[in-house]
Formats: C-alpha cells, structure tokens, sequence
C-alpha cells in the first residue's frame, strides 16, 4: 500500500503485530487509539481521567513496544488492528 501510513497499514496486518498490541496495557491502547481519533493529549487526559504525564508515557512505551517510527504510526497502527478485528480479519 501507497501513502504516508502504508507501512503502518502492513504491520497492523502483521500477525506478530497482534501479539505485540496484545502487550499494550489498557490505557496504551486506549491513549493510542483516542489519539487516532484526533484527540489532542490534553483531550485524552480529560477522557481518560489520567494525567497528562500518563498520556505522554503511554504514548511513548505504545510507540516502543510496537516498534514503531512514529507516535502517529503506532496510533494508525492500533487503529487498523482494531478495524481488522471489527471486519473478522
């Protein structure tokens, strides 16, 4: 796949890549997802009911957990995991 997230597009589709996000706790997920969303990190915060400290953390050990280039990247990549789980991949 083409464009700016391809590779994240690949490696959600990964099948070693479900294992890794299966190491995320809860609010990794959740922070990464919501930052999916387009959520700012304060915005998260308030959601969440987490400091912000905690969002900034969870975004930093989401994205080194799954290897990815980006903050961004890990976001897009738990976000088309999660799509993938919804549509039976």
């Amino acid at each position: 796949m083409e464009g700016r997230h391809g590779r994240a597009v690949e490696d959600a589709q990964d099948s070693g890549v479900a294992e890794t996000i299966g190491t995320l706790t809860y609010i990794e997920r959740r922070v990464l997802l919501a930052l999916s969303e387009g959520l700012s990190r304060r915005e998260i915060a308030s959601h969440l009911r987490v400091s912000p400290r905690t969002v900034g953390l969870a975004l930093t050990v989401g994205k080194e957990k799954l290897g990815a280039q980006s903050i961004t990247a890990a976001a897009v990549i738990v976000r088309i995991h999660e799509l993938l789980l919804r549509r039976g991949h």
